[in-house]
């Protein structure tokens, strides 16, 4: 009498596979060739040094950021506005020999007036620097209060 559902091969089948899944697991628990071993331990060491020169790039990228920062926070030189001549030509007009002509006074004027908002402050200037003074002043205020509630806290 055959069974109609099969049932009875696919006990027979599995029971086939876990035999096969024990004697593999007995026959050899962590055995290892010498060749894995030696493979494993070039893996081993490629990581170990992957690790070290994943560190040494972690500290290339703080030092590059700590430059770029420094670079970012420096005061930038504005653009010179004048040539050395255009200069001189001011500088003689205003010295106290006064030995400039009309026409060299009325350029060195000429000179100053249309670099005026170049050499005077305006008034939203003014502002963006009492502000930005105000924020430095908060800022060290803030670190000054941190580091004296660190203190406290220290026995």
């Amino acid at each position: 009498m055959t069974d109609p559902t099969n049932a009875e091969r696919q006990r027979r089948y599995i029971a086939r596979l876990k035999a096969r899944a024990t004697v593999t697991n007995d026959a050899a628990p962590g055995a290892v060739s010498n060749g894995e071993k030696k493979e494993l331990s070039e893996l081993r060491d490629a990581v170990s040094n992957a690790k070290l020169e994943i560190a040494a790039l972690k500290l290339e990228i703080a030092r590059w950021k700590m430059a770029h920062l420094a670079l970012a926070q420096a005061p930038r030189r504005p653009k010179p506005i004048w040539t050395p001549v255009k200069y001189m030509q001011i500088l003689k007009c205003l010295h106290p020999d006064n030995s400039a002509s009309d026409g060299e006074r009325t350029e060195a004027f000429k000179l100053l007036e249309h670099h005026k908002s170049d050499l005077v402050i305006g008034e939203a200037e003014k502002q963006a620097r009492k502000s930005a003074e105000r924020e430095r002043e908060q800022k060290a205020a803030l670190k000054r209060e941190r580091a004296a509630k660190r203190a406290a806290k220290k026995p």
